[in-house]
C-alpha cells in the first residue's frame, strides 16, 4: 500500500515534464550571458558571472541525463530541491552584480519565479520556499538601493507581488488536483487488489490482519481513519483490539462473520461503524478481514429529518451554533457538517486542506467534551 501522504509521488510524464523544464533552464543560462556582458562593468566579475552561467548550464544538462535514467519518484525531488537551490543562489549572485540604475533587469528574476512556479514540477513546499527567498533577496536588493527610482522599486514590488500571487494559487490548485488522482488510482488499485474481501458486499473499507496485528488496509478505510486522527502509519503500528471496539455481546456474531456494530475508536474521536468479519485466502496466506462502513452519516442523516419535522425555524439551529464555545472558523465546520457537508467539501469551500479541517474538528471535540460527530450533531439540533 503506498503511504498515504501530503505530497503524491511524481509519476512518470510529470517527471519527463519536470527533466525537460531543466533544459530550458539551461537554455536561459545561455541566452542571458549577452545580458550579462552588456551590464556587467568590471571585466573580472564579467568573467565570473559568465563563468557561473555556463557552469549552471553544464549542471542543468547534468540534472537532465541523470533524470533519464529511469530516476524515482523520491530522487526527482531531490533534483528538484536541488535545481530550485541553485536558481537561488545564482540569482542572488546577479542580482549583486547588476547596476543599480538599470531598474528593469529585474525581469530574469521574474522569469525564474515563474519558472518554479509553472513549469518546474515539484512539491508544494518547494515551489513556496524557494520561490519566496528568491523574491525576497531580489526585493532587498531593489528596496535597499537608493539609486533606483521610486517608479522603479514600485514596479518590481508588485510585479514580483503579483507573481508569486497567481503561483501559490496555481501550485495549491494543481496540488489538489494531484491529489485528488493519486487517491482515485489507489482506490483503483485498492478494488483490485481487496477483490475477494470486498465480494458481495456493500462495505468500502478493508483492515487485513491476523494474531490481532494489522497487515494491510485499503485507502477508503485510511480516509475514515482520518477522521479520528489515526494516520496510515498508525493504523498498520496499532493492534486490531485498539483500532475497532466491540460491546461484549457483539463478540460472538462478529467471529461468526455476522454483521455487527462497533466504534472506530483514537485518542480522542470515536466513529460509529458497521462491522463485518471474513477469513479469506491471498496467494497461500490466510488472513482475517474486516470490513468497515461508517454509520455516522446515516445517524446524522435520520436526526436531521426528525429535528426538520419537529422544528420550522432554521434559524434556531445558526443560533445553537454561535452559542457553542468555539472560533469563527470552529463555527463554520459546524455547519457544514450541520448541512451535510464532507470534510473534503468543507476545506473546499474554507479553501484550507483536509488536515486543516481535521486537527480544527479535534479541537471542536476537546472543547465540547465529544468524541464522535454524532454528539455534536445533538448538540447542533438541540
Amino acid at each position: 500500500m503506498t503511504e498515504t501522504t501530503r505530497h503524491p509521488p511524481f509519476r512518470g510524464r510529470e517527471i519527463k515534464i519536470g527533466l525537460r523544464s531543466m533544459l530550458c533552464y539551461a537554455l536561459f543560462m545561455l541566452l542571458i550571458i549577452p545580458n550579462d556582458l552588456a551590464l556587467i562593468g568590471d571585466s573580472k566579475l564579467r568573467i565570473v558571472a559568465v563563468g557561473v552561467r555556463i557552469f549552471f548550464f553544464f549542471l542543468s544538462i547534468a540534472f537532465y541525463f541523470h533524470g533519464t535514467r529511469n530516476i524515482a519518484p523520491e530522487a526527482y525531488t531531490r533534483l528538484t530541491i536541488a535545481i530550485s537551490a541553485c536558481t537561488v543562489l545564482a540569482n542572488g549572485f546577479f542580482s549583486w552584480t547588476r547596476p543599480p540604475e538599470y531598474v528593469f533587469s529585474f525581469v530574469p528574476s521574474l522569469i525564474l519565479v515563474s519558472y518554479l512556479y509553472f513549469l518546474l514540477p515539484s512539491p508544494t513546499p518547494v515551489k513556496i520556499v524557494f520561490s519566496s527567498m528568491l523574491t525576497g533577496m531580489e526585493l532587498c536588493f531593489v528596496l535597499t538601493n537608493e539609486a533606483t527610482p521610486v517608479a522603479g522599486k514600485l514596479t518590481i514590488g508588485l510585479s514580483l507581488a503579483v507573481m508569486n500571487l497567481l503561483g501559490v494559487i496555481h501550485t495549491l490548485v494543481v496540488s489538489r488536483l494531484r491529489m485528488n488522482d493519486w487517491l482515485y488510482r489507489n482506490r483503483l488499485e485498492d478494488r483490485a487488489r481487496f477483490k475477494q474481501a470486498l465480494s458481495d458486499t456493500s462495505f468500502e473499507g478493508v483492515l487485513l490482519h491476523r494474531n490481532n496485528h494489522v497487515v494491510d488496509c485499503n485507502q477508503p478505510f485510511i480516509e475514515l481513519a482520518s477522521q479520528i486522527g489515526v494516520t496510515e502509519n498508525q493504523i498498520r503500528q496499532a493492534d486490531v483490539d485498539r483500532l475497532i471496539r466491540l460491546d461484549a455481546d457483539a463478540l460472538e456474531p462478529y467471529t461468526r462473520g455476522d454483521p455487527v456494530r462497533g466504534r472506530l475508536s483514537g485518542r480522542t474521536r470515536e466513529i460509529p461503524v458497521d462491522l463485518l468479519c471474513r477469513e479469506i485466502l491471498i496467494g497461500d496466506e490466510r488472513y482475517i478481514s474486516t470490513m468497515v462502513r461508517d454509520r455516522s452519516r446515516d445517524e446524522i442523516e435520520t436526526m436531521m429529518k426528525d429535528a426538520a419535522r419537529e422544528e420550522t425555524d432554521p434559524s434556531l439551529q445558526s443560533e445553537r451554533i454561535r452559542k457553542l464555545p468555539l472560533s469563527k472558523r470552529e463555527q463554520q465546520i459546524v455547519s457544514g457538517l450541520a448541512a451535510g457537508h464532507s470534510l473534503f467539501r468543507i476545506a473546499d469551500d474554507l479553501f484550507v486542506s483536509d488536515e486543516t479541517v481535521n486537527r480544527h474538528l479535534a479541537t471542536i471535540y476537546r472543547k465540547l467534551g465529544i468524541r464522535t460527530s454524532v454528539e455534536l450533531m445533538r448538540l447542533v439540533l438541540g
